[in-house]
């Protein structure tokens, strides 16, 4: 049976958190250059988790909305991130009221970051020893934001399997400001993968997968083939591709001098007929 989670005992030291100790990421100092082409004043961080998407949209936008759920994370957020983001302890979703965050426990990493708020995502994967609990609120992104006449430029999306549920709660603001889109997308975590990248272009948005130093723009076709093995095509790739940007067309200027053609890996599994597979998959006998 999961327990509920005990705050008193699972606390964070600021070494786990270590916004000010881990190294960026290639994706997001690439995505930092993106973002400062956009303009716009505001931006919108749900799940926000380490901070570290926060910081980064924090140095392009005046205003910055950090979403956390977990309180353990929101308040170490609240304590670390720079003075123009406000963060929230709550959870995005399709409407108001109160939700079960489930917080996996390992044996030698802290569960935190992978916390969720959706059922059909089990953890698939990984070592999970138990799972704590803790009832956390949940806000429609549409009521938050209403409040601000800012032009939200930016919305990332990381909630672990969470995604449509956010989708459906902010479909006012994807109409009225026409943001960018950051999301994670992950099968293993969301089995309505594709449903989430049909939401994300229904309005004819494009959808690009977020490359070390490039976007590189995806079909329904395409999407679906690095989803069908994420773990295989990390393999072959040297990361999963789990990180999609899409916009609308207004921002086609601003977002076509980081689209480019894909690396040849990449595009060898776009292309390919079969699963990708990992170097180690690729030795095991069919």
């Amino acid at each position: 049976m999961p327990r509920l989670l005990d705050r008193a005992k699972m606390t964070l030291k600021a070494t786990d958190v270590g916004l000010s100790l881990r190294p960026v990421d290639p994706h997001l100092r690439f995505l930092k250059r993106v973002f400062g082409a956009l303009g716009g004043a505001a931006a919108v961080d749900v799940g926000a988790s380490d901070g570290f998407y926060s910081r980064v949209l924090a140095s392009c936008f005046d205003m910055v909305v950090s979403l956390e759920p977990n309180p353990i994370l929101a308040a170490r957020l609240g304590e670390l991130l720079p003075a123009n983001c406000l963060v929230l302890a709550a959870a995005a979703g399709a409407a108001h009221g109160k939700a079960t965050l489930r917080v996996p426990r390992y044996a030698h990493e802290e569960g935190h970051y992978r916390a969720t708020l959706s059922d059909e995502n089990q953890f698939a994967g990984t070592p999970v020893q138990g799972v704590d609990t803790v009832e956390v609120e949940v806000t429609p992104l549409d009521d938050l934001l209403r409040v601000s006449q800012r032009r939200v430029a930016v919305v990332k999306i990381d909630t672990e399997g969470f995604e449509l549920p956010v989708l459906a709660g902010g479909r006012g603001l994807l109409v009225r400001h026409q943001p960018v889109m950051v999301v994670e997308i992950d099968r293993r975590q969301n089995p309505a993968a594709d449903e989430v990248f049909d939401v994300l272009t229904a309005e004819g948005q494009s959808l690009a997968l977020v490359e070390r130093d490039r976007l590189v723009r995806l079909d329904r076709r395409q999407f679906q083939r690095l989803q069908a093995d994420l773990a295989g095509a990390g393999g072959v790739l040297g990361y999963e591709p789990v990180n999609y940007l899409a916009w609308c067309a207004r921002d086609d200027d601003k977002i076509a001098p980081f689209v480019r053609a894909a690396p040849a890996a990449l595009q060898s599994l776009l292309d390919g007929a079969g699963p990708a597979k990992s170097p180690q998959a690729a030795l095991q006998p069919s």
